[in-house]
């Protein structure tokens, strides 16, 4: 065989300036290895850029707003290379699809929550709003947002379907309901009637009417059982009321004693059920007959319940009936003991036949008078008024609501209106006079608390001629003052002053009241009117340096303005001529006098009236703090009877004349200025008499309008 031999192929077309050794040196392979690792840097450096560039047009993409001025996809700068620019678009584009997407989701989703439950409308809604965003959309995305919107739009469509079935399901369950409601009383009053067949037809009826609903899928079985087995036992426990209906509430505690005791059927009827036909058979029959529809914790509870509200009944009744019997005695005038349990009917009875209607709580508490109807019970014009304190004659005992004020008036919380209301309520209590002419004071035996009542007396007596607001507030500061801090400086300056006959310190209040009347009575010398301005003596006194001004100014004001008239009585003497500072001669003069007289003659009602013969004219106790009232009287002196019409005494006031008596009446004013500091004016719009607690009348101060010195006004507190 011939050997073949293989032989190397040489190449003779070599680089130029290049030159390769046959044979490997140290320096070729230095070289191959320089080119290799230089060949794959440049390599390494072109892949970095490349991904440095699609990362900087990411960035970019991610950086700025999907959307353009246009809604329209945002470009990618121009400076931006290809494989930058590459990057850029495909990532805007993913974002792009991303926020159409959403906005596509917005638009359905308004148009889902405008039209829960009308399909055809929702459709058209979507659609419309959908289209509008697509047909403005990148040529790109728009297949995919076409099929993305489609898509959107009938899961919405399902959802519209179920809302309108739910809303239906759940208008028949509430019309089934309703039905079911009144089939129920229907039956509760058929079984109360005796037609157990009749009601338990309309409970089947019930159980129906869900059935029907179960098999039309409205609803679940078991929400119909519910509602079922709710009803059962509302009808079971009216049942068990009705069936207890005529018992008292303590045979209904038998029943359920027995029942808890397992015992029902061996409870027997007493007596006294049997005497008013009433049984325990009916309860027996019914818990006998129906173990399964309430347990026996349920039926306690009913039993217990409908026992109370039998005891609240029975409470009540007795209650209607104490108020009726009381009501009935109280109209006959009879005299009642009157406790805590009696005074709510009794306030209200006093109060109401005073023509004002007190308000009682949801309770039955008495709600306190307010402002308004304690000025009507003060108000003179109130044709009723006077039955509130004929009742208080006829009872001996006062309102607590009437102590309540008396309590809030001593204490100074009341406003200065009603304080003047509640003032005058107490005055005329204090100064009554009854129809046959007699004077009663109703403060005393009424049934007030000590306290109540002696400062209500304290502050009447300080009160005399300051009947001001400033008054009343001086005169309740005064009286809430501890006793020795009150009297320190009238003990120090009687014992100065009017204790030199006696070489003993006089400590004693009632000792000198009595030093004091004694020296009233020395300048007066009239008993009665010394008793009647005592008091507001002994206040002038405690609020002076002296015993002896506040003496002598109170003599000289009596004195001077507390006049005898010829027919003016005083009405606890029966009728004899007294002095009195509201004596018509002093009050009227001239026209206004002549016109006064005429008008009492014609108010007697009997012929040939004259005045101070067969005529007179009682004055109202109450006057020195109010207005003037004079009542009329009939008879000789001695021997008067006041003129009654309608069960009600006959007066005249003052005020009636106040638009014909301007001078006569500032005269009075200033003779009250001169001595007690009384000031009062004429209000022709509301027709009473204000104090004045200011010291002007219009640009003119008092002493300047009258001429009179009022420096000792001043200096005895009387706020001028």
């Amino acid at each position: 065989m011939v050997k073949i031999e293989r032989f190397k192929n040489q190449v003779f077309n070599k680089p130029v300036g290049v030159v390769r050794s046959q044979e490997r040196t140290a320096e070729s392979e230095t070289w191959e290895t320089i080119s290799r690792i230089s060949s794959a840097l440049s390599g390494e450096f072109y892949k970095k850029a490349v991904d440095e560039a699609k990362e900087a047009g990411t960035r970019q993409a991610l950086s700025v707003d999907v959307f353009d001025e246009n809604m329209q996809i945002t470009k990618a700068p121009l400076s931006m290379g290809t494989i930058g620019t590459k990057a850029f678009e495909e990532t805007m584009l993913r974002r792009y699809e991303t926020n159409m997407r959403s906005l596509i989701d917005t638009k359905i989703g308004d148009a889902l929550r405008n039209n829960p439950t009308d399909t055809d409308q929702y459709n058209t809604d979507a659609s419309i709003a959908t289209a509008g965003l697509i047909d403005n959309a990148d040529p790109a995305v728009k297949g995919i947002l076409t099929d993305y919107a489609t898509a959107k739009i009938a899961i919405g469509n399902n959802t519209v379907l179920a809302n309108t079935k739910k809303i239906e399901d759940e208008q028949t369950i509430l019309n089934v309901s309703q039905t079911a409601q009144t089939l129920a009383n229907q039956a509760i009053n058929a079984f109360a009637n005796g037609q157990d067949g009749t009601g338990a037809r309309l409970m089947e009826e019930i159980e129906k009417q869900y059935n029907d609903l179960i098999l039309e899928g409205v609803i679940t079985g078991g929400g119909a059982d519910q509602k079922i087995v709710e009803l059962r036992r509302r009808v079971m426990e009216q049942r068990i009321g009705i069936a207890l209906n005529n018992l008292s509430s303590e045979e209904i505690i038998m029943v359920a004693d027995s029942f808890g005791k397992q015992q029902l059927d061996d409870l027997p009827d007493t007596e006294i059920m049997i005497s008013r036909g009433a049984s325990f058979d009916r309860i027996k029959s019914l818990l006998g007959n129906n173990p399964h529809i309430l347990d026996n914790p349920t039926i306690k509870r009913v039993i217990n319940s409908v026992k109370v509200n039998q005891a609240q009944y029975e409470e009540t009744l007795k209650q209607v009936n104490i108020a009726r019997n009381l009501t009935s005695a109280l109209d006959q005038g009879i005299r009642i003991d009157i406790g805590k349990k009696e005074m709510g009917v009794y306030s209200q009875y006093v109060f109401g036949k005073s023509g004002v209607e007190l308000q009682t709580t949801k309770t039955g508490l008495i709600i306190p008078p307010t402002k308004d109807q304690m000025l009507l019970l003060a108000d003179s014009k109130n044709p009723n008024s006077i039955n509130f304190y004929r009742i208080l004659a006829e009872q001996r005992k006062i309102p607590k609501v009437m102590e309540d004020k008396f309590q809030a008036l001593v204490d100074g919380t009341l406003d200065a209106e009603e304080s003047f209301a509640v003032l005058e309520i107490y005055q005329n209590m204090a100064r009554n006079m009854s129809t046959t002419g007699l004077h009663r004071d109703l403060t005393q035996g009424m049934g007030m608390s000590d306290s109540v009542s002696a400062k209500m007396r304290a502050l009447n007596s300080m009160l005399t001629f300051n009947s001001t607001i400033e008054g009343i507030r001086k005169a309740v500061d005064f009286i809430n003052q501890p006793e020795d801090v009150r009297f320190a400086r009238l003990k120090e300056n009687v014992n100065i002053e009017l204790g030199k006959k006696s070489d003993k310190y006089i400590d004693s209040i009632g000792t000198i009241k009595n030093i004091i009347k004694g020296e009233l009575f020395s300048n007066i010398k009239d008993s009665s009117i010394v008793d009647e301005v005592i008091d507001e003596t002994m206040f002038l006194a405690m609020a002076t340096s002296s015993v002896k001004d506040a003496i002598n100014i109170m003599s000289d004001t009596v004195n001077r303005t507390w006049v005898e008239s010829s027919y003016a009585v005083d009405m606890n003497s029966g009728g004899t001529v007294k002095r009195t500072r509201f004596a018509p001669e002093l009050v009227f003069s001239g026209e206004a006098l002549q016109t006064f007289e005429n008008k009492v003659k014609q108010l007697s009602g009997i012929q040939n009236p004259v005045l101070g013969e067969n005529v007179f004219v009682i004055v109202d106790p109450n006057s020195a703090n109010s207005n003037v009232r004079y009542y009329i009287a009939t008879g000789e002196e001695g021997s008067l009877d006041p003129v009654v019409v309608d069960n009600q005494l006959v007066s005249i006031e003052l005020m009636e004349f106040a638009g014909a008596m301007s001078k006569q009446y500032e005269d009075m004013i200033k003779k009250n200025l001169e001595f007690a500091g009384m000031i009062v004016q004429r209000n022709k719009k509301l027709q009473e008499y204000q104090f004045l607690d200011n010291n002007t009348i219009g640009s003119m101060s008092l002493d300047e309008q009258f001429n009179v010195d009022l420096s000792k006004a001043q200096e005895f507190g009387y706020g001028f």
